[in-house]
Parts: structure tokens; C-alpha cells; sequence
């Protein structure tokens, strides 16, 4: 088995795990999880041996979101990244041995951008310990490991019902577009597809 992050794709930094940044919450969200709690936790990239981890993190998204996947694909998409960093990275917070958020952001080469920008296109958090910083750090260690790789940015969207997360992201210097995005899915797309 693949030790955590050794099949990520290489930066600057060894273990981003080691980045110490200072936890807010916005104001008026409760605390669920105490300053113990938030220093305990850690980051790395997702490895062979985090693949079931991960599906069930990104699996429970989906759920929340009534996003039908199955967990062969989702698996089989998950072992792609990781033999192909060239597609991106997933990130895995884990705290006491127990996987509690991650993150996967996809490489794009961009012409508007003049290289490779990131596609934030998961960022998730276990209920359970939502508005105690996982969040906050995962995005942080996505920004950096983007920087790191020499990438131009990150975009990302916003599922509507989700406006609240738009002030964790602008506090992370990201700006609205003033555009819409569309989706065609081909073959097998399911119904949901066509609310995009």
C-alpha cells in the first residue's frame, strides 16, 4: 500500500499537513468542535490505501446533494487520480485515524488562463464536525498545494442553497464570475442532468 500523499503530485512542500493556519468561524455559527479538536487535525493527499475513505466521504456528499452515484465508478475515478496526478488531486482531513472531509480539485489547461488552473469540484465535511475549521483548512491546503504545483488558480461553483459558504471562500481571496455554467452529459446521464 501507497503511504498517504505518495502518489500525489510533488511540491515544495512534503506534508501539508504541517501548515498552521489560525481557525475562524463566521460569526453567529456555533463551535462543534473545541481548539483541541481543530489542532488535531490533519491533511494529506489521498493515496491508494485512503480509496474506500474517500468514496464514502464523496458518497455521502452526493447523498446530501440527491446526486445518484455508484460506488464502483466513484472508486474508479478516485484510483485514476491518484496513478494520474496530472488530473488533479484529492485531499483527505482526518482526525483520531477517522477520514472527516476532503477535497478534489481537477487540472484543467486553460487558454483564458494561459496554463493549468484547478476545478475545485468537491470540497466536504462530515456533519458532524461542520463549522469547526475542517473546511477552512482543507481549502487553505488546496490553495497552497495549487501554488505549489505552479498553477494560475482555483474556480470553483456554488450549488444554489449554499450561498453561506460563499463568505469562507471570498475570505479566501476568490471573487464571483459573472457567469452561469451549463452541463450536457453523454450516455447514462440521469434525469438531474438536465437542471444544470
Amino acid at each position: 500500500m501507497d503511504p498517504p500523499g505518495e502518489t500525489c503530485p510533488k511540491t515544495k512542500i512534503q506534508s501539508i499537513s504541517k501548515i498552521h493556519l489560525n481557525f475562524r468561524n463566521d460569526p453567529g455559527q456555533s463551535d462543534q468542535m473545541n481548539s483541541d479538536e481543530t489542532k488535531s487535525i490533519t491533511v494529506h493527499c489521498m493515496g491508494l490505501d485512503d480509496l474506500d475513505a474517500a468514496a464514502r466521504l464523496f458518497g455521502g456528499q452526493f447523498r446530501e446533494h440527491d446526486i445518484d452515484t455508484a460506488a464502483g465508478p466513484l472508486g474508479d475515478v478516485l484510483r485514476t487520480i491518484v496513478k494520474n496526478p496530472q488530473f488533479g488531486f484529492v485531499l483527505l482531513a482526518t482526525m483520531g485515524g477517522q477520514a472527516i472531509g476532503a477535497a478534489y480539485v481537477a487540472a484543467l489547461l486553460s487558454l483564458e488562463h494561459e496554463g493549468v488552473i484547478g476545478w475545485l469540484e468537491e470540497l466536504y465535511v462530515v456533519p458532524e464536525k461542520r463549522n469547526g475549521g475542517v473546511g477552512t483548512r482543507l481549502l487553505s491546503d488546496v490553495v497552497e498545494r495549487a501554488r505549489d504545483l505552479g498553477w494560475k488558480g482555483i474556480e470553483l461553483e456554488l450549488m444554489a442553497g449554499h450561498e453561506r459558504a460563499a463568505s469562507v471562500y471570498q475570505r479566501h481571496g476568490f471573487l464571483p464570475l459573472s457567469r452561469s455554467r451549463f452541463c450536457r452529459l453523454f450516455a447514462d446521464c440521469n434525469e438531474d442532468a438536465a437542471k444544470f
